[in-house]
This record gives C-alpha cells, sequence and structure tokens, in this order.
C-alpha cells in the first residue's frame, strides 16, 4: 500500500480554487487537497505551508501523530488570518476567500486522514474470499460548517466595511460561526488495502464508480481518467457533448461543475 502510494497520480484541478500537493520522504506519503471557495488565496496559502508546518511539528515530536496534524491545521489557519490582517485595507475580499482542507498522511504503516470540508478520501479494498473491491469512505464530511479562512465567519471584526456588503452578515456575534478544526481518523493498512482516491467534491458530485475505475484500468494517468469520467458525467447531465464542455471558459464552466482534483 505505501508503494502504491508512493506512486501515486496526482490531477490538478479542472478549475484555478483549488490545489493539491503530494511529498514523499522521511514523514513517509503526504497527500493534500485544498478546494477553495470565493478565490484561490487559501487553497494557495495551504499548498505553501500545510506541509511546511507538518515537518516542523513532527521534528518536534519526532514522529507522527494526531497532535501533529492539528497543530498544523492550527498553524496553517493562523498564518491565514495574519495575511488577511495585513491586506484587509487593500484587499478586503480575502476575509471571504477559503478553502477546505483534506489531507492523508502515510507512516510506519499507520494511514492518518483529516478534514474540513467536504473533500473525501475513499479505500478500495479487496475481499479475498471474492475479490470484488468495496470502497470504504475514510473521511467525515463537513460541508459547509468547517474551513481553513472564511475570516468573516470566524472574526467579527472582519464582517464589516470595507467587505463587500453582499457577505457580511446582518447580526454581529461573538463565537466563531465556522470552525477549522479537523475531524482525525486513525488506520492501520492492510495488505488487502489497494489503494486511496483523494478528491474535491466536484469528483464526487458526478461519480459514484470511482473506485471501480481506479479497479479495472492501469495505475498509470488513473487521477485524469477518474477527472474525464466526472467531467464526461456533467456533461451528460448538461445534454451536451463533453467535447462542447471542455469548449466552455473557466469562470462560465463553473455552473456546469464544481473544481475537481484528485490524487491516487
Amino acid at each position: 500500500m505505501q508503494v502504491r502510494m508512493q506512486q501515486a497520480d496526482k490531477m490538478g484541478s479542472f478549475e484555478p480554487d483549488s490545489l493539491s500537493t503530494l511529498e514523499c520522504g522521511p514523514l513517509g506519503t503526504f497527500v493534500g487537497v485544498y478546494d477553495g471557495h470565493g478565490g484561490r488565496e487559501t487553497s494557495r496559502y495551504i499548498n505553501d505551508h500545510l506541509f511546511q508546518h507538518l515537518k516542523r511539528f513532527s521534528a518536534e515530536q519526532q514522529s507522527m501523530s494526531v497532535d501533529v496534524i492539528k497543530k498544523a491545521y492550527q498553524g496553517t489557519e493562523e498564518g491565514f488570518f495574519s495575511l488577511v490582517a495585513k491586506q484587509w485595507l487593500m484587499k478586503p475580499q480575502i476575509a471571504a476567500v477559503g478553502s477546505c482542507c483534506l489531507v492523508g498522511v502515510v507512516y510506519n504503516g499507520t494511514l492518518y486522514i483529516a478534514n474540513v470540508g467536504d473533500s473525501r478520501a475513499v479505500m478500495g479494498r479487496l475481499v479475498k474470499a471474492t475479490g470484488e473491491v468495496l470502497a470504504i469512505q475514510l473521511s467525515s464530511e463537513h460541508n459547509v460548517s468547517r474551513s481553513i479562512g472564511d475570516v468573516y465567519l470566524k472574526r467579527s471584526e472582519y464582517n464589516r466595511a470595507p467587505l463587500y456588503q453582499k457577505f457580511r452578515l446582518r447580526e454581529a456575534f461573538r463565537n466563531p460561526i465556522f470552525s477549522s478544526e479537523p475531524s482525525i481518523s486513525t488506520h492501520e493498512l492492510q495488505p488487502h488495502d489497494q489503494f486511496i482516491i483523494f478528491a474535491s467534491d466536484g469528483l464526487w458530485e458526478h461519480l459514484s464508480d470511482a473506485v471501480d475505475i481506479v479497479q479495472n484500468h492501469q495505475r498509470n494517468g488513473i487521477a485524469r481518467r477518474l477527472v474525464k469520467a466526472a467531467l464526461q458525467e456533467a456533461a451528460k447531465k448538461r445534454e451536451m457533448r463533453y467535447s462542447d464542455l471542455k469548449k466552455i471558459e473557466r469562470g462560465v464552466r463553473r455552473h456546469f461543475h464544481d473544481d475537481i482534483t484528485v490524487v491516487v
């Protein structure tokens, strides 16, 4: 399982607000999917900083743990808050930008899954008796209740002008409405665990057979195959050809499908 993760296939987003990271090294294998909303600033910031925080905190504790991952998330959130504070007067819209954040770490035979938002990690697990590969969801989904960023919903001092009025809440609040606390689970990897699909909600919205697609095709280029299959389904739902969907400009394309980022 760990070898296959290190040979993972990565497909960047079809839309600009979603990013992903794949790193292999002393920490084991690290995968991150950051599905932005309202802009790309938060997902870009997570992409640049979360793994660095993870390396620093794991070096301090000389191991990987749930606590290390929580600290990495917290450090990333606090760092983005500082960025918003610096840019607030010149670029107030940054207070309304946020991102889902799905992370997987394979370390010494243990898989850690951490998530805020609605991206998903789904494992393909072989049933030896039948040869069937089951789809097992490893992550918990939070829809819109958790995110990195969305500072205007976490600190009331940013819920005011010069932020655009359409984003501002009418009533003041004392406690944060959104949370950046990730749900974290651990899994001891077994020989029958075949692969894991990390993907933003844009993929799962259109594909229910992603695990079957991975199992029945070569691993090389498999993430791209999943993205294409999801886009073909999106085109079918709109009663249009896939080739025509690809021609739509990215700003308009969001009306046809959400961000799609995949790492297998």
